[in-house]
């Protein structure tokens, strides 16, 4: 299980992420950090890039270097996202076999699976036992 905490002193438009992979910034108000959205396709993205440099490890395939680059589409009226375009590029030539593969892998990612999946969701509301920040996940 993963699991994260965002936290907001109640006054500003700074948010601190607490994981126990790391932690992140946001300052809305300032323009410091990735948006909500741009988070998503990081994840996405990693997910992506991650799947496919183990599957060449495993495989013993050799590449030229790899990148992958997501660009998302909003619905205007619900503001949800809509649509997200991956595009993997290799920086050799790829068979049409390892193409296919690539493919395959890429849409068998834990993250893309989830999108693709709709998971279950729930929200609940509580309130906060201290004013203190809590500790990261995990420890």
């Amino acid at each position: 299980m993963a699991s994260v905490v965002f936290e907001n002193d109640g006054s500003s438009q700074q948010f601190t992420g607490v994981s126990a992979g790391g932690d992140i910034f946001i300052d809305r108000k300032a323009g410091i950090g990735p948006s909500s959205g741009e988070y998503l396709l990081f994840s996405l993205g990693s997910c992506v890039i991650g799947m496919l440099r183990n599957y060449l490890v495993a495989k013993d395939v050799e590449i030229d270097g790899l990148r992958v680059e997501l660009v998302s589409e909003v619905d205007e009226e619900t503001k949800a996202y809509e649509k997200i375009h991956i595009v993997i590029k290799s920086g050799s030539p790829l068979s049409d076999k390892l193409r296919a593969v690539f493919l395959n892998v890429a849409k068998t990612c834990r993250i893309h699976r989830t999108l693709e999946g709709g998971p279950e969701m729930s929200v609940e509301i509580m309130e906060m036992e201290s004013a203190q920040p809590s500790a990261a996940p995990g420890e």
